[in-house]
């Protein structure tokens, strides 16, 4: 019974906030992380039977972004990459890790973490908004017709936009991993990390080659819910895996969904519009559930300085997107275009701001990261949401739309 009035409550909170953010012209998850938030500060009378929502929600919240990680490994198109050339390959990685490296530094520096503690926090608000992104480039490309110039530039954009977020996610999953192993030592990180890294790769790989060979053979005569079941069973099977043997499931999702890409390209046909439709009701629980996590003290305390590094890492994508396009022969209205394209952090920061603080929870502290610190990675994740999306819609949707010719 408790846990019903929980979901329902939920539900209703997080559907009604998200279209009342929506119409005021803010990303919706804006309005589900508030309505979790304010769900979870109800005090519900103890004396209803059955488990609660919060004793489910770490283990939903860990379950649930294998629908992005997936949808990140399918997005990688490496025949795009060479059509376009270098520039998507730059925009994809140089302003990320520019980001990230001031973000890391500015978060030793004012927030007093360690170092392997302050590279996750990094890597989770440097990655950029794909929900955001995306959908807008896609939208001012067929606005624009076929001779226009600034196709180009836009589908470079959308092929460096999936590859920023797979080389986000991983690298904060391998420094996660560092972390909680709780030791600097190169001896003993770096055999930890071959074993994380190599096993999460290698897992991920094998097992999308090997579905994309048993359902791409005769995928026109499966039915799509048969092959969707069979995706997220195996997806579900490495998460349990990587979570067993201590291997980076993260890392092995994207590479699944890599692997099943280029192997049998039909395959991201039939999985794509699925996977969207799962993680568009999916995100409600989501990102509820992570407003509920919060702890508003924590939240208003850390505030400013979180911000101010939030603030900084911008600055520094600014100038990793200024070297990413150099030598592309590209306007200085076009060069400032693909900076404010990437300004937009939601998706990312959100679906994976808590992880932190589940493995926290679920493992104890480490010598390096300790339950306050997650916390703060977590306040830093929805900060970097609150900072960066509005701004980003409006420079993304107007600001690039008046700089790029028509």
């Amino acid at each position: 019974m408790a846990l019903v009035l929980d979901c329902l409550l939920l539900l209703l909170g997080t559907v009604l906030l998200a279209r009342l953010v929506a119409w005021v012209k803010l990303p919706a998850l804006l309005g589900m992380i508030i309505a979790g938030t304010l769900v979870g500060t109800l005090d519900l009378p103890a004396a209803l039977p059955g488990p609660r929502l919060e004793q489910w929600s770490s283990p939903l919240r860990v379950a649930i972004p294998t629908v992005l990680l997936l949808r990140a490994g399918l997005g990688i198109s490496f025949p795009d990459l060479r059509r376009l050339g270098s520039l998507g390959l730059r925009l994809g990685i140089i302003p990320l890790l520019a980001d990230a490296l001031v973000l890391w530094a500015a978060a030793q520096w004012l927030l007093g973490l360690e170092p392997l503690v302050a590279a996750v926090l990094a890597f989770l608000v440097a990655a950029l908004s794909p929900a955001i992104v995306l959908p807008g480039l896609l939208s001012l490309l067929e606005a624009r017709p076929k001779d226009s110039p600034s196709r180009n530039v836009l589908g470079a954009l959308l092929v460096g936009a999936p590859l920023d977020n797979v080389l986000a996610l991983v690298l904060m999953g391998v420094a996660l991993d560092a972390a909680l192993l709780g030791t600097t030592g190169l001896g003993t990180l770096g055999t930890a990390l071959v074993w994380k890294v190599g096993v999460g790769l290698g897992s991920g790989l094998a097992a999308g080659w090997l579905l994309a060979r048993g359902l791409g053979s005769g995928l026109r005569q499966r039915r799509p819910t048969v092959v969707l079941v069979a995706v997220l069973l195996v997806a579900g099977g490495l998460l349990w895996a990587g979570l067993r043997f201590e291997f980076s499931f993260i890392l092995a999702h994207v590479a699944m969904g890599l692997a099943m890409r280029h192997a049998a390209p039909a395959l991201r046909e039939a999985l794509d519009g699925s996977l969207k439709r799962i993680w568009e009701v999916a995100q409600y629980a989501l990102f509820g559930l992570i407003g509920a996590a919060l702890e508003l003290d924590a939240v208003l305390a850390a505030g400013l300085a979180v911000s101010a590094v939030v603030l900084l890492g911008q600055c520094g994508r600014l100038i990793g997107s200024y070297v990413a396009t150099m030598g592309a022969e590209l306007s200085p209205r076009e060069r400032l275009a693909c900076a404010l394209a990437y300004v937009p952090k939601a998706t990312i920061q959100a679906a994976f701001a808590a992880l932190p603080l589940d493995r926290v929870l679920a493992a104890g502290d480490s010598a390096l990261l300790s339950r306050s610190d997650a916390e703060l990675i977590l306040c830093a994740g929805v900060l970097a949401v609150v900072v960066t999306a509005p701004i980003g819609a409006v420079t993304l949707n107007r600001g690039v739309n008046r700089l790029l010719p028509s």
